[in-house]
């Protein structure tokens, strides 16, 4: 069921985008360092790692469709890289 709404279109990147918001709105909450011991902030982002991981490599039409966006997701990955480092470059200069 989970892998067949990941396979239409372009759902394969909502996941992604769980685990991105997932980050962005529980760090605030659990700052300092990072463990596994009383962060939920990484307990809800490693489970869903760990969950998607699972449904991503148990249906071979993911492996399929992952395949066919691979030069759009390097795209993604570097522009996402170029946003990020341009963003914590400005944060730490402040």
């Amino acid at each position: 069921m989970i892998a067949n709404f990941i396979c239409k279109e372009r759902n394969i990147y909502i996941p992604i985008i769980f685990i991105i918001l997932a980050e962005m709105l529980l760090r605030p909450f659990f700052p300092g360092m990072q463990t596994l011991i009383m962060d939920w902030a990484n307990d809800v982002v490693y489970f869903s790692i760990f969950i998607f991981g699972f449904v991503y490599a148990s249906d071979n039409r993911i492996q399929v469709k992952l395949n066919k966006l691979s030069k759009i997701s390097a795209f993604l990955l570097v522009c996402d890289n170029f946003i990020y480092t341009t963003l914590f470059s400005v944060a730490s200069c402040t």
